[in-house]
Formats: C-alpha cells, structure tokens, sequence
C-alpha cells in the first residue's frame, strides 16, 4: 500500500469541505498527467504510476468530472442555485471524496483492489478500507460546519446585495485550486492545514452560538430565554418591558426601542418573527413562526404596513439611483447594491426558491439592455432609476401573489414528506 496515497486521501478532506467535483476533477487531472510534468514526476505519489489509466484516470472519467466541476463553480456564483445544491451538497461531498480516496489508492496502488479482497494481505487492505469511511466522516464533519458559516452569512445578507457570498464562493475555489498542488507536493502539510481548518471553523461556530445565547435574557413572566430584539416571550406571549433594536445584519443592538409597531416591521424585513423575534425558516409570508405560534403577515393591516413601508423608499432610492446613474460604469454596482437592500430584499426574502429564479432572469435580460445604455452620462442618470422602479414592481407583485404562496405549499409538502434522516 502506497503511504503517500493514504495521506493524500486524508489531506484532501479539507478541499472537498468546500466542493465536491472540483477537487476530484483535478486530482484526476494530475493523477492522468503529472508525471509528464518534471517537478512532479520524481513524487512519491506518481512513483508506482502504471502505463494504462484507471478507471479514475480515464480519459471518460476527466471529462465527466470537469463538466461537473465547471457546473458547480457556476452553481456557486448564483444565490438560488447555491442555495438548491446546498439540499444535498453535504452528502454529495461525501460521496465524491470517498469515491476520490478510492481512485487515488487504485492509481497509486495497482495491488490495491487485489489485497482489499484478499484475506493474506491483511495489514495493507484494512488500512486501505478503514481510511474510505474515515475521509467521509471528516469531510461529512466539515462541511457541516462549513453549511452553518454559510447559514450565518446567508442570514447576515440574504441577497448577497453586498456580494460577501459571491466574494467567499470566488475564495473557496482559489483555495480548492491551490490547495490541490499543495496537496500533491506536500501531503502532509494537508494534514496539518486540515486539523487548523477545523479547529478554526469549529472556534467560529461555538462562539456564533455563544454571541446568540448571550442576547438572549429571561422572560419575567416564565423565565424562558427570549431574543433581546423580541417583543414578547415565545413560551407564555408575556410583551417584554425593554426590546433591543435589530441591526442592518439581523442581530440586537443595545438601543432600545422607542416605537413597537415599527420595530415589529423591522423585526419582519430581517425574516424574523415580529412577536419573539425567532429566526424564519420558510420562504412565504404565508407563515407561522415555529416558536411561538404567530402568524407573520396573518393580518391584512401589517401586510399593508409592511409593503407601504417599502413604497415610501421608493422616491429617495430612485433620487440616488439617478445621481449614483450618472457615474458612467462605476456609478452601475452601487445603484444596483442600494436599491435592491431598499426595495427589493424586503420582498425578495419571502420568496420561494422557484419564483426568485424566475424573476432573477428576467430582470437579468432587461438589466443587461439597460446596462448598456448606462455608460451614456445622459440617460445613465434614467436609466438606474427605470432598473430599480422595474425591481421593485416585479418583486412587490411576487410578494402576494397566490403563484408564490401556492409554491411554498407545493414545497413545504416535499419537504414534510421526506423522510427524516
């Protein structure tokens, strides 16, 4: 059994943590070719390398895994389509390392699949089965709380209006692509590099929870622990004396606030419950918070008062809009930051998965038209402004439209019917 391939295996738990094809197609890739290269011929992982490709180095093999790859990476630059592959991202990681581990020993290792099956050689093939599920458990490990800094951030900034999501996917796949080489020169600073990476990513999530416990404070009139920012008790419905303000990112402020009412709209534009304050799982405003039972827009008045909050920004961002428009090309990104935060993330957030994808592509070809026509100082400054009043109307319609609310029951239902893992 070749070491090196064992540790190569090992090490590659941190990369497939962040994708699943990308990693597999480049170890294939240079698995296949990277004895022809002379900086990587003399390496130990490409010593017992034969003439014919394995069925992981096949040439089949690379192409399928390079258009997967090419997928994903794509996949990852879009909300909605990160979002949907997050359903079974987790064990589809799982499965491509495990599968990965396996070409690498077969290729490193032409004995391999001989001593798995043979009971004489029983040292080699035990270490070689035991590493298979070891790298699954540590990958299945890692990218879970890779999904939770994810939710975090999904949380903080759902639109990825400010584009920290996209500037992540972009820095996951510098990382897979460098850490790749990395991992073939030095296997063993993998090793090392992936117990950091989660110890790290393990220190963040338990002091994300910590920073959520610590905002909470007991309830006078039970004693349950409430969100500071809720304006009542999830447990006995008790109305907090002092509710803290909600920040830009969903988190409590140490302000206290001054108008409930308002707070409570605040409360809903950040997709939490306006009564306890608990984070909002379902994408309709047809909801009921699990925590405590409320009806987030179950009344007809704090609907109206929700979407004409949102219409009272609509002439000050179109203002901005239109001065941000006469800025040719650079002024473009800002305007566009601005005004979906204002218009249309509040409406975008109840959304479901379906109706944003739909409505994302068609602004998509008449942003692309109107985009065009920025550049001219003259019409940028109208242009900006018609973008953001188009946004607006598109997503205000989709807000209440019984096509969104009859999606979120068609996949509320998928979703309570599958089976629980």
């Amino acid at each position: 059994m070749n070491p090196t391939a064992l540790v190569f295996g090992l090490g590659s738990s941190s990369l497939f943590a962040s994708r699943a094809f990308v990693p597999a197609f480049l170890t294939s890739l240079f698995l296949r070719f990277g004895d022809r290269l002379p900086f990587l011929s003399d390496l130990p992982l490409f010593g017992d390398l034969g003439g014919e490709p394995t069925w992981f180095t096949h040439g089949a093999v690379i192409a399928a895994l390079g258009i997967l790859a090419a997928l994903e990476v794509a996949a990852t630059k879009s909300p909605e389509a990160d979002e949907a592959l997050a359903i079974v991202d987790q064990y589809l990681k799982v499965g491509m390392a495990i599968l990965c581990t396996l070409g690498v020993l077969t290729s490193a290792d032409k004995g391999f699949i001989e001593e798995t099956i043979a009971p004489a050689q029983q040292g080699a093939s035990l270490l070689g089965t035991l590493v298979l599920p070891f790298v699954g458990v540590v990958v299945f490990f890692l990218a879970g709380l890779r999904a939770d800094l994810k939710e975090v951030l999904f949380e903080m900034d759902e639109d990825d209006d400010l584009g920290l999501r996209k500037l992540l996917s972009w820095a996951e796949d510098s990382w897979v692509l460098a850490g790749t080489l990395v991992l073939i020169l030095y296997p063993l600073v993998m090793i090392v590099i992936l117990g950091v990476v989660f110890g790290v990513m393990h220190m963040i999530r338990k002091y994300l929870e910590r920073r959520e416990d610590r905002s909470k404070t007991p309830c006078e009139g039970c004693g349950e622990a409430v969100y500071a920012c809720a304006l009542e008790c999830h447990a006995c419905h008790k109305e907090t004396a002092e509710p803290h303000v909600i920040g830009f990112f969903g988190q409590s402020r140490d302000t206290v606030v001054t108008d409930r009412e308002q707070h409570a709209l605040d409360l809903a534009e950040k997709r939490r419950c306006p009564a306890c304050a608990t984070r909002l799982r379902e994408r309709s405003p047809r909801q009921i918070c699990t925590q405590c039972g409320h009806q987030v827009f179950g009344e007809t008045t704090f609907e109206k008062q929700y979407t004409g909050r949102v219409a009272k920004r609509l002439p000050l961002t179109l203002g901005i809009c239109a001065l941000l428009g006469l800025i040719p090309v650079v002024g473009l990104i800002p305007a566009v930051i601005y005004y979906r935060l204002r218009l249309v993330a509040p409406f975008r957030r109840y959304m479901p998965l379906g109706s944003r994808f739909c409505l994302k592509g068609l602004l998509r070809i008449a942003m692309l038209v109107l985009g065009l026509l920025q550049v001219v100082p003259v019409l940028g400054a109208a242009t900006m402004p018609l973008m953001a009043t188009l946004s607006y109307l598109l997503y205000r319609r989709g807000f209440s439209s019984p096509a969104t609310i009859a999606e979120h029951d068609l996949e509320s239902t998928v979703r309570h019917s599958e089976p629980s893992s």
